[in-house]
């Protein structure tokens, strides 16, 4: 019989494309948070290859820093060179966690929803050939969101830098026929702000349009053009070297509210309500209750002030036929963690090791068996 896991032998990861976060398994929060990007510098000397660097060892603000962003609306990038960056990202951050050899080491890593099984094939391939740590689990972020506050049926609704995604489950599986996929996020808040404040920003400068974004943006709860969104001694933003901008509220309140009108920026899509109650509203009707009852938020992008708010009142809105006393919708404080923590959480339960892992040693049994154990591992 398979001893027992002590709640520290699994590394959580949770692959974001905006940051990425670890720590251990059983903990309230992630050891390291470190920004989901890779510099490539060519040796100029003869003979010597490549330095690779990644996360805090990089200067963002250095215009001259070659930079790669290896994930890309929530999933890895095709070329070698990504999954190149993703392999040292990933072993950088098992080797600052822990002190053993990798192949000792158990990792339980997130997933982004609508992967494909080759994609999964080569991460398991990374961590269990290349890295060789021990044992290897894939989850689906969106799972673990909805697990982090103890649930296994709902819907949640990620907000990340680069996509955002509504996901109802049933009893800990996704329902893939009613999940929407919207390619707007964080990033693009982010890059509107830029554009608008080009006068006063430089084109390498995203870092102060990303700060304005988290610090000054309010969604509110019905917008309307030149409403006041701040006091006027909070619209104020110092840039480096002391100069002091006056951020327009319209500015704000459009970035806000592009989530909820694309059409803003000049996307012919549906907002995020909207898509949300569709994906709901596909779901079988006997559902339904535990969708609408637990709209779940996750991701970094939807702390930004009044979203929570705003969401729950334009669902209660547009969904017909239900009492506004049944749509609950979850905002936890430390929602932009949360798919770690649902990791966390569920790793440092001891059947997670022993029955929704692939081991290193049956990985490599039969070669052939490959495909199969990452359908079965993957949930």
């Amino acid at each position: 019989m398979e001893a027992e896991l002590d709640t520290k032998d699994f590394i959580v990861i949770d692959n974001g494309t905006g940051y990425i976060k670890a720590g251990y398994s059983g903990e309230d929060a992630p050891k390291i948070v470190l920004p989901t990007v890779m510099s490539v510098v060519e040796s100029q000397e003869q003979g010597k290859s490549k330095t690779m660097y990644s996360g805090a060892d990089i200067d963002l603000k250095n215009p001259e820093t070659p930079l790669f962003y290896p994930i890309d609306r929530g999933e890895i990038k095709s070329t070698e060179q990504d999954w190149e960056c993703m392999s040292f990202i990933w072993e950088h951050i098992i080797k600052n966690l822990m002190q053993e050899e990798l192949n000792s080491v158990n990792v339980l890593i997130t997933d982004s929803i609508l992967n494909t099984r080759e994609n999964r094939q080569r991460m398991a391939q990374v961590f269990l050939e290349t890295l060789g740590v021990n044992s290897l689990g894939i989850m689906p972020a969106p799972v673990l969101s909805l697990f982090s506050i103890g649930k296994t049926r709902g819907i949640v609704v990620d907000v990340g830098c680069g996509l955002t995604s509504i996901v109802p489950i049933f009893e800990g599986f996704a329902l893939p026929h009613a999940i929407h996929k919207i390619p707007l996020a964080g990033n693009d808040i982010t890059t509107f702000i830029h554009q608008k404040l080009s006068a006063h920003l430089k084109p390498t400068q995203m870092f102060l349009s990303r700060s304005i974004a988290e610090d000054m943006v309010v969604v509110p709860l019905q917008y309307r053009k030149g409403q006041e969104l701040l006091s006027e001694d909070k619209r104020f933003y110092e840039l480096p070297g002391g100069k002091i901008i006056n951020v327009d509220q319209d500015i704000l309140a459009n970035a806000a509210e592009i989530l909820f009108k694309p059409s803003i920026i000049g996307q012919d899509i549906k907002g995020i309500t909207d898509q949300i109650v569709e994906s709901i509203m596909k779901c079988d009707s006997d559902l339904k209750p535990d969708m609408y009852g637990n709209v779940v938020l996750s991701g970094g992008s939807s702390m930004m002030k009044g979203f929570h708010e705003r969401v729950e009142k334009d669902i209660k809105n547009r969904l017909e036929g239900v009492s506004n006393n049944d749509i609950k919708v979850h905002a936890d404080s430390f929602r932009q963690h949360a798919a770690w923590i649902g990791g966390s959480m569920l790793a440092s339960l001891s059947t997670f090791g022993q029955f929704m892992t692939i081991k290193k040693e049956e990985w490599e049994n039969d070669p052939n068996m490959k495909p199969s154990l990452i359908h079965k591992y993957s949930f």
